[in-house]
């Protein structure tokens, strides 16, 4: 039985298009902008109590910025995330939906992480000396992940759908092999605990692909549904 094509006007073709292109070019800026504003970027070191928490982010409105950049990338990683399963669905199907899978919920687990850590640190900062001592309960709570907040640790799914997905897209040949070394190579170093200066280099990498994919899109090459009939 022969399927019939969805038929969409070219307008909102146009829009995806743009949309995914302008994804794929910010979403490493808005990266290397964040982890360029982070405090002591060259010395790093996980959180072990709420006071160098509070050392951190007092008076830092730089680094509340740079939370709200890497809040926005979450929406613009689902994005990236969309167009390549649909790119990857003859050559890598599994693989292509595994790693999307994985990066949609890490994406989403990431805007859940810059809400309660950054978002809520923000208010937190505008409190005075003494009230923000006796909060400290409350922000042990945060650092431990306690009650839901647990499902936070899950946010390293969302470097592992990308690595899957790149793997995808090396195998389905849709970008050159130098761009998919180099998505797979960021996407590896974005595996780590945390660290902006990894987490930089990485975004460094990334947007290099990402830009050359960026504008092949506004070209009109690689819209992320070829399927799709324009009216």
């Amino acid at each position: 039985m022969e399927q019939n094509n969805p038929i969409i006007p070219k307008g909102i073709n146009d829009i995806i298009r743009f949309g995914t292109a302008f994804s794929f070019f910010f979403f490493p800026v808005f990266f290397i902008v964040a982890n360029l504003l982070h405090p002591n970027l060259m010395e790093p070191g996980s959180l072990t109590n709420s006071q160098d928490w509070i050392i951190r982010f007092r008076g830092h409105p730089m680094l509340h910025f740079a939370h709200f950049l890497e809040f926005m990338s979450a929406p613009l990683l689902i994005i990236i995330a969309t167009h390549y399963y649909g790119r990857t669905q003859n050559t890598s199907p599994w693989l292509g939906f595994i790693g999307y899978i994985f990066a949609v919920w890490g994406a989403l687990m990431l805007i859940g992480s810059k809400s309660a850590f950054c978002f809520t640190i923000s208010a937190f900062d505008t409190l005075p000396d003494e009230s923000l001592n006796m909060i400290i309960p409350a922000l042990d709570a945060l650092l431990a992940k306690e009650g839901l907040l647990c499902i936070l640790a899950s946010l390293p799914l969302l470097p592992l759908g990308f690595l899957l997905i790149g793997i995808a897209v090396h195998r389905s040949k849709i970008v050159s092999r130098f761009e998919s070394v180099l998505i797979l190579l960021g996407c590896v170093l974005l595996l780590n605990p945390e660290i902006e200066i990894v987490n930089l280099t990485a975004s460094i990498i990334l947007l290099v692909p990402f830009f050359m994919y960026s504008i092949k899109l506004l070209k009109g090459k690689g819209v992320w549904n070829k399927q799709l009939k324009e009216v």
